[in-house]
């Protein structure tokens, strides 16, 4: 029986010695905590979860796993935890790794779609079915994504701890 969510996996292509990120499902900004441990091994890293889809999410850790690697990725958000199966894509030392989930059960696929959806639509621009604005003047919904992605890069980079930058995205969910 084939994965009704294999079509939509992360998918990376190396064109003229570029790698090219192809993502097939949207990433939800999320700032969680998380362990992810080697399943040889049993190597724990604690880590920061930087953004989050149905099938696979960004680790902020200094140390990583090299790509190829099976894990386990244990997130704890909005008082609950997902455990699950995952495999390191890639990995930058020093700054992190994207994993992809592996045979995902339809609970914690239903967990992830409300730990997305609900963050996602706060900060996601204005649905694509509305007309563009005919000025060049940024809108409220595209300033909060520029701000949003700014705390968060400043998080990865560890200029904000996971507590500060949480703290900034939840006032900027209330004051847009």
């Amino acid at each position: 029986m084939k994965d009704p969510l294999s079509s939509l996996r992360h998918n990376r292509r190396t064109v003229g010695g570029q790698t090219i990120d192809r993502r097939n499902s949207e990433r939800s900004i999320l700032s969680a905590v998380a362990e992810v441990t080697e399943k040889t091994s049993r190597t724990k890293l604690a880590v920061r979860i930087g953004d989050l889809s149905l099938h696979g999410c960004y680790a902020d850790s200094l140390t990583v796993f090299p790509p190829g690697t099976w894990v386990q990725i244990s997130i704890r958000h909005a008082g609950s935890q997902l455990q699950a199966a995952a495999k390191v894509i890639y990995s930058k030392t020093g700054l992190g790794m994207g994993m992809s989930f592996e045979d995902l059960s339809p609970d914690k696929v239903a967990m992830l779609q409300m730990w997305t959806s609900g963050f996602a639509e706060e900060i996601a621009p204005a649905a694509q079915t509305e007309k563009p604005q005919k000025t060049n003047e940024p809108t409220p919904r595209s300033e909060q994504q520029t701000l949003a992605n700014l705390i968060n890069a400043l998080m990865r980079k560890g200029l904000l701890t996971s507590t500060e930058g949480t703290e900034m995205l939840l006032e900027l969910r209330k004051n847009f």
